[in-house]
């Protein structure tokens, strides 16, 4: 769950390790060292992130936490998607849908969880599984007493009197559309199977059927993509009713097709000057036209309720390749469709690694996220970790003051500015690129690691 957000840098840094990048005022680092920088920040001097096979696969939670459900499953194969993902089969969807009843099953019994703020439901194209959807959301209703919002992302292609059917079975409240861009032209280019037409009529179907909230994802970092056929996708969204717009750069993981369509063919995507312009841009518009910004990516209609996937403190996972977070450890199912249901067929959480989160990463994982909503509070901060939250990240600040990323907002309030919530992102597919990607590739190679160093 925690990196359904990132995305890569592409020719910020040109797929290449070793190419100069300009960060700030005359200052340049080669990114072999930005990455040694990052790492010292994140894991602290000489030290590795390690992911080990677990002791035991029973994750222990504190209230209050999230659910995540990930479903792997999509009539379409695109390109571009860093996600777990299979081409559906009536047979696999039945596998799926068994296994996770399994996990849901052994999880209620074996991890006390009683406090469930939410449950986010991604893929994949979850609607897929068409109604073992809904009866999927129902038994986490009924084995861990859920009683909170629903989410669920959904493809234009499954917006129809069948999929529609399954939203309102599973009683959501909050839907994400990836439309990924209203202009045919950008939906050839990146291997969608359907045009203009449906997604809008798509996404003027879910406003009629009436949601909380109503997001929309779109792609901006296509080459030959320029402003106009951006600003044409916003005033798209926003006119046919989307309550937040998630603005994504292109994915270009290395283990994707495009990733390794980039490496081989050495295909140029917009220029890093490009990109920026267009990111201030699009801040720019949704700023003007009533959306307020409350993710990095993310502008949410003023007075409606934010959506998001990653932001949750804590956070249960089920199904292939779902991670979880408790609040010390990480773990990660293992990415084997079949394995994952083998290991719940004799009984155990298909849990293939895990990670001890020392309290100083703990504090910086809690405060990048909350920067990542582009506001901190840092007396939350103190009665979370009894630390002085000036003290603690001193060095920072005054950096991050003097790049102009943080402001000071009003009362014990920071707030990301518009530069700083720029910055973030490209850090954020920095460390997406240089830890996620390894420990998603090594995950893909082999069902049960036994140990992956980052």
């Amino acid at each position: 769950m925690l990196i359904r957000s990132y995305s890569s840098l592409s020719n910020f840094y040109k797929v290449t390790r070793k190419q100069s990048v300009r960060l700030s005022k005359g200052f340049s680092v080669t990114v072999s060292a930005l990455e040694k920088i990052l790492r010292t920040f994140i894991a602290g001097s000489g030290k590795q992130l390690v992911f080990e096979k677990p002791l035991e696969s029973n994750p222990h939670f504190n209230d209050p936490a999230g659910l995540y459900l990930h479903i792997p499953l999509c009539h379409n194969y695109c390109s571009f998607c860093p996600y777990l993902k299979e081409r559906y089969t009536d047979g696999l969807g039945l596998l799926l849908f068994e296994a996770i009843k399994r996990e849901i099953h052994i999880f209620s019994e074996k991890c006390s969880l009683t406090n469930i703020t939410s449950l986010y439901v991604g893929g994949g194209s979850p609607l897929v599984l068409g109604l073992m959807l809904s009866e999927l959301v129902d038994l986490f209703r009924s084995k861990l007493h859920f009683d909170g919002d629903v989410a669920i992302e959904v493809h234009p292609n499954d917006i129809t009197g069948k999929g529609v059917e399954v939203i309102q079975r599973c009683n959501a409240s909050m839907i994400s559309l990836g439309v990924q861009s209203f202009d045919d032209r950008v939906l050839k280019s990146i291997g969608r199977q359907y045009g203009a037409t449906v997604a809008k009529s798509a996404l003027s179907v879910l406003y009629k059927t009436g949601f909380d909230s109503l997001n929309v994802d779109l792609l901006f970092a296509i080459d030959g993509q320029d402003w106009e056929s951006v600003k044409t996708d916003l005033q798209n969204a926003r006119d046919l009713g989307a309550t937040q717009i998630t603005c994504y750069p292109l994915f270009t993981f290395p283990y994707t097709e495009i990733g390794r369509y980039l490496n081989l063919k050495k295909v140029k995507l917009p220029p890093f000057s490009v990109r920026k312009n267009i990111y201030y841009k699009i801040h720019e518009w949704c700023l003007r036209n009533g959306y307020v910004r409350t993710s990095v990516w993310s502008f949410t209609l003023s007075g409606n309720k934010p959506f998001s996937s990653v932001t949750r403190e804590r956070f249960a996972g089920f199904g292939p390749s779902a991670g979880s977070y408790n609040g010390r450890q990480f773990y990660f199912n293992t990415f084997d469709i079949t394995a994952y249901a083998e290991k719940s067929d004799q009984g155990y959480l298909p849990v293939a690694l895990t990670m001890d989160v020392p309290v100083e990463l703990q504090r910086l994982f809690w405060v990048y996220w909350r920067f990542y909503e582009t506001s901190i509070d840092t007396d939350t901060y103190r009665h979370k970790f009894g630390g002085d939250f000036f003290k603690d990240f001193k060095i920072q600040l005054i950096i991050l003051t003097w790049l102009k990323w943080i402001e000071k907002e009003s009362g014990s309030h920071l707030r990301l500015t518009a530069r700083g919530s720029h910055w973030l992102h490209l850090l954020q597919n920095f460390v997406a690129l240089n830890y996620t990607s390894k420990l998603w590739e090594q995950m893909k190679q082999c069902a049960w690691p036994s140990r992956i160093d980052l």
